[in-house]
């Protein structure tokens, strides 16, 4: 008998999802909260037409759903099957069937549609693969520990181990495991050069970035300490100039004052040789006049080199904002590589109550489980017989233990759940609060349109006056 392909609709997290199963031992392989148990879930299910674990199929149908469906198809010598386990919340209907597959044609061997009862179903299941529910109990469902010591039994769970999986030996088991373990390791290998990679190449940018980051802070200092130095000349030259122009008023004075000797060298003794005295220091003051000039021109090109000065190091103040940007982006990019992003946003009310109700519901499915589970533990310790073989338990201190560890993770889950609803309920209480304020806000509004409309439609008040009325 081997397992081809298990379908799931509604059944716990899956929508409407197929596991499809490869000759010999499969590895299911994933997250938390992945799905695994589930598939394993649906296996069970369809093989037994029991919930694993649970005291209802119920439990498996996914939240806010009604109706699960699970169809599981197998190979048996040369002939192929179908299972199909249907199960809805309304009044518990249940709808099994067993289909014979062949070319072009399929045949109904049971339907409870048609009569047939679940235990008929069941039955017919068992004869097909040679699997009774006990033997499943036994090795299908077992933690890593339990799996290694059921792998290392005795002869009858070898065979039956082997009749499950198809194997010869124990050894074919740990061969096809390091096949697996193998093929993954070559997957894992393959794609770590290429993250190396990427990972020298980001910090080979980030690098680049500093080095060029560190280049333009030094070429800044430098700038800020020439623009600093030419300010001061720039304010010195500034005053020179004022000083250069007061002086040239003074000249344009002296030589507006020559001018007018000039005119008057007539009543002037030796009027010539008066004349051409005015007339050297005449052009002596033109001259220093134009030199003058010529220093305020030089003063104004200083200032303008200072003004460009100042525009390039506002030019290298940007250029050093942009190359800190690209680190800080290249050291983002290089501190992501094989990180998960998670970073959640705030959520919305209606979000936050929906995850709300999705915890709590989990929690009351784990709270069910471990009551379950707490239950036959107490029964075994009890009745001093394993519930799965009869044979007397040996190791009382061991179940002791898992009893109370069992009681301690019940604790904690009702602990947890009843935080859940105290949530829930702060939620529920907020959205009515909100809706009160809502509600009031609109209130006032009307309130407010209504006065505004009765103050328009109020008659003006009319004043009396010595000609009467108005």
């Amino acid at each position: 008998m081997r397992i081809e392909t298990v379908r799931m609709r509604s059944f716990r997290r899956f929508q409407d999802a197929t596991a499809k199963f490869s000759p010999g031992l499969n590895l299911i392989q994933g997250q938390n909260n992945a799905g695994k148990s589930s598939i394993l879930h649906a296996v069970y299910y369809a093989l037994t037409g029991k919930p694993l674990g649970m005291s209802s199929a119920s439990e498996y149908i996914s939240f806010q759903e009604n109706r699960l469906k699970v169809d599981l198809t197998f190979t048996t010598g040369d002939d192929r099957y179908r299972i199909h386990r249907e199960y809805s919340h309304s009044n518990n209907n249940e709808n099994n069937r067993v289909i014979r597959l062949q070319e072009n044609k399929k045949t109904r061997l049971e339907d409870t549609s048609q009569g047939a009862k679940i235990s008929d179903i069941n039955t017919l299941v068992q004869e097909l693969t040679g699997i009774s529910k006990r033997a499943l109990d036994t090795v299908n469902y077992a933690k890593q520990q339990e799996f290694v010591r059921k792998i290392e039994g005795n002869r009858r769970t070898a065979e039956r181990l082997d009749k499950l999986f198809g194997f010869d030996t124990i050894g074919q088991v740990e061969e096809a495991v390091k096949d697996i373990t193998d093929d993954r390791e070559q997957e894992v290998n393959a794609k770590l050069p290429q993250k190396q990679q990427k990972s020298d190449l980001l910090s080979e940018q980030a690098q680049e970035a500093r080095s060029k980051q560190e280049e333009l802070e030094k070429d800044a200092q430098e700038l800020e300490e020439e623009v600093s130095n030419d300010k001061d000349e720039l304010e010195q030259t500034e005053g020179r100039i004022e000083e250069l122009e007061g002086r040239k008023e003074e000249l344009e004075e002296l030589v507006e004052a020559a001018r007018k000797l000039d005119s008057a060298t007539t009543d002037v003794d030796n009027p010539h040789e008066k004349a051409e005295e005015l007339t050297e220091e005449a052009e002596e003051v033109k001259e220093e006049v134009q030199g003058l000039k010529d220093t305020i021109q030089d003063a104004e090109q200083d200032a303008d080199a200072r003004r460009e000065a100042e525009r390039q190091l506002e030019h290298a103040e940007d250029d050093i904002h942009q190359a800190a940007r690209e680190l800080f982006e290249a050291e983002k990019e290089l501190d992501g590589v094989g990180d998960l992003e998670d970073r959640l946003p705030d959520q919305p009310l209606e979000q936050a109550q929906e995850e709300v109700e999705e915890n709590l519901r989990k929690k009351q499915e784990k709270c069910t489980a471990l009551s379950k589970e707490l239950e036959g533990l107490e029964e075994v310790l009890e009745s001093g017989e394993c519930d799965r073989c009869g044979r007397p338990i040996e190791d009382h201190e061991s179940y002791e233990q898992k009893v109370e560890e069992t009681k301690q993770s019940l604790k904690d889950a009702q602990e947890n759940r009843r935080e859940l609803n105290e949530r829930k309920a702060e939620l529920e209480d907020l959205q009515q609060d909100l809706a009160k304020r809502e509600s009031e806000k609109r209130s006032r509004g009307e309130e407010e349109l209504e006065d505004a409309q009765t103050r328009r439609k109020k008659p003006k008040r009319r004043l009396k006056t010595p000609r009467g009325w108005i």
